[in-house]
C-alpha cells in the first residue's frame, strides 16, 4: 500500500494578500487552504490514504489526489525523489547564473587537469564542468547524471567542439562503473550547510568505485561557521494576509515561524562574532552518525547564521560568507534567541528521518533548547 511524504522542497510563501505553496526549482505555485495545510504537515511522517482520511473528516479523495497531482505530496518510497528538482532547467539556470560559484569551479579545475588526464563528472547536470575538464586537456570525461536533463550534455559538448571527449552516461553516478579509472572526479554536491541534499554518501561510493588511489576530488575539503547576530536584528514579522477580507490567521504563526521561507533581504543584522566550526576533508560526512559542536559565544544570542567555505583545490576556495562575493548558496538564517550572558551552546547536526535530504539542527544551553529543520 503506499504512503505518502510531504515533499521537502515545498514552502509556504506569505504574500500582502495571499498564501501558496511553492518550489523554486519544480514552479509548483498552488493556492493554500487551512485544511491542506494540515493534511500536508500531517504527512511530514509517511501516510497512507485511508490514514489521511480517518483523519480529516472534512477531506475528500479529490483534496489528497490534488496535493499528489501537484507533488506537494509525494510517494514516500519514491527514492528519485532528491533528484526529481534537479531535471528542471530554472535549477540549473539558478547554479550557472551564480557567477562565484561557476567562475571558482573554472579556476579549480584549470589549474588541476592536465593533458592526458581522465575525468569524472559526478551529477553532471547539464555538462558543464565536463565540457571545462575537456577545454582544461582531459582526454576522456565521463559526464554521470541520472536525470532527463542530461540528455543535453552530448549537444552541449557538441556546440563546444568537445564531443569526442566527452562520454554522456544517463545513470546514478553512486552505480556507474566507468570504463577507466579517473585521474580526478569533479562533482558539485553543495547543499545549505554543505549537506543539505544528501548527495555526499553517492559521491563516496562514486569515488571507491572509479578514481585511482592516488586521484584528486574537487572539491578537496569544507570549513563551517556560525556566526551571531546583533541585537538590531530584524527579521519579518508574521504577514496580516486575513485583514483585508476580515479573518484572523493568526493560528498560522507557528506554522509560519517554522516553514516559510524568509528571504535574504527580509533580514537585517550585524555579525558581532563568529566561530569556524572546523575544517574537513570532502570524503568526511560528519552528519552521518550524529556530529556535535561545542561553541562558546561572548553576547547574548538574537539570530545564528551559518555558512560553509569549500576548497575546491589548491588555490581556490569558495566561500558563501556574508562577507565574501554573493553566492546562490547565501547563508542560513537561524532564528534563535538566547539571552545569556555568555551562552555556550552545544550544536547538534543529523540527517532528518522524517525529511528526506534536509538537516536536524540541535541547539542547547542550560536554559534553552531548540530543534529546527535545514
Amino acid at each position: 500500500m503506499n504512503k505518502y511524504i510531504r515533499a521537502n522542497d515545498v514552502s509556504l510563501i506569505f504574500g500582502s494578500n495571499s498564501v501558496f505553496y511553492h518550489s523554486p526549482y519544480r514552479y509548483i505555485r498552488k493556492s493554500f487552504d487551512p485544511l491542506s495545510a494540515a493534511i500536508v504537515a500531517f504527512c511530514s511522517d509517511a501516510r497512507t490514504l485511508s490514514e489521511i482520511l480517518s483523519n480529516f473528516t472534512d477531506c475528500n479523495h479529490k483534496m489528497i489526489t490534488d496535493l499528489i497531482y501537484h507533488e506537494i505530496l509525494i510517494k514516500a518510497n519514491n527514492t528519485n525523489y532528491a533528484d526529481s528538482s534537479y531535471s528542471s532547467i530554472n535549477a540549473h539556470r539558478v547554479m550557472l547564473s551564480d557567477l562565484e560559484r561557476m567562475s571558482k569551479y573554472q579556476d579549480a579545475i584549470y589549474s588541476t587537469v592536465k593533458e592526458g588526464d581522465v575525468v569524472i563528472d559526478a551529477g553532471s547536470g547539464t555538462g558543464i564542468l565536463a565540457i571545462l575538464a575537456a577545454k582544461a586537456g582531459a582526454k576522456k570525461v565521463f559526464a554521470i547524471e541520472s536525470t532527463k536533463i542530461g540528455k543535453y550534455i552530448e549537444k552541449l559538448a557538441e556546440a563546444n567542439n568537445v564531443q569526442n571527449k566527452i562520454e554522456a552516461i544517463i545513470g546514478d553516478f553512486s552505480e556507474v562503473i566507468t570504463k577507466e579509472k579517473a585521474d580526478i572526479i569533479v562533482s558539485e554536491p553543495l547543499g545549505s550547510l554543505v549537506f543539505r541534499e544528501k548527495i555526499f554518501p553517492s559521491l563516496y561510493k562514486c569515488i571507491a568505485n572509479n578514481m585511482k588511489p592516488e586521484g584528486i576530488v574537487i572539491p578537496n575539503s569544507y570549513e563551517l561557521f556560525i556566526g551571531n547576530l546583533s541585537t538590531n536584528t530584524k527579521i519579518p514579522i508574521f504577514p496580516t494576509v486575513g485583514k483585508s477580507i476580515n479573518v484572523d490567521v493568526t493560528p498560522l504563526r507557528d506554522l509560519y515561524e517554522k516553514e516559510a521561507i524568509i528571504y535574504r533581504n527580509e533580514v537585517a543584522g550585524n555579525i558581532v562574532e563568529f566561530k569556524s566550526l572546523g575544517k574537513f576533508p570532502i570524503t568526511y560526512d560528519f552528519v552521518k552518525n550524529e556530529k556535535c559542536f561545542n561553541v562558546k559565544f561572548e553576547m547574548p544570542i538574537k539570530g545564528l547564521c551559518a555558512w560553509f567555505d569549500v576548497q575546491l583545490s589548491k588555490n581556490v576556495n569558495l566561500s558563501t560568507s556574508p562577507f565574501s562575493n554573493k553566492t546562490h548558496w547565501g547563508q542560513v538564517f537561524l532564528p534563535i534567541e538566547i539571552n545569556e550572558k555568555e551562552p555556550n551552546c552545544n550544536l547538534v547536526f543529523t540527517y532528518s528521518n522524517q525529511h528526506l535530504g534536509l538537516l536536524e539542527l540541535k541547539v542547547k544551553t542550560d536554559k534553552s533548547n531548540y530543534k529546527i529543520l535545514i
